[in-house]
């Protein structure tokens, strides 16, 4: 297990199962964090002007979204 997934979980599981994080502002948006799956942009963090902090939102969004979308305890890992 990487730095990353110990310390984003959440986020590694999105990326490794579901979908993919894109980091930095675009043309498109001024979030630090997006997760995307395949219908597009699932979350944005427009809160945030670090990116540890959108991380740490992106995370605690999933934490709270994983069990209600996937139906399972994410809280066993």
């Amino acid at each position: 297990m990487n730095r990353f997934s110990v310390l984003f979980p959440k986020i590694s599981w999105w990326i490794d199962n579901h979908g993919w994080i894109e980091l930095g502002t675009d043309e498109n948006s001024t979030s630090l964090v997006r997760l995307i799956d395949e219908g597009g942009v699932y979350w944005e963090d427009d809160e945030c002007d670090e990116l540890d902090d959108a991380l740490i939102n992106a995370e605690k969004f999933l934490e709270t979204d994983l069990p209600i979308r996937f139906g399972e305890d994410y809280n066993t890992w």
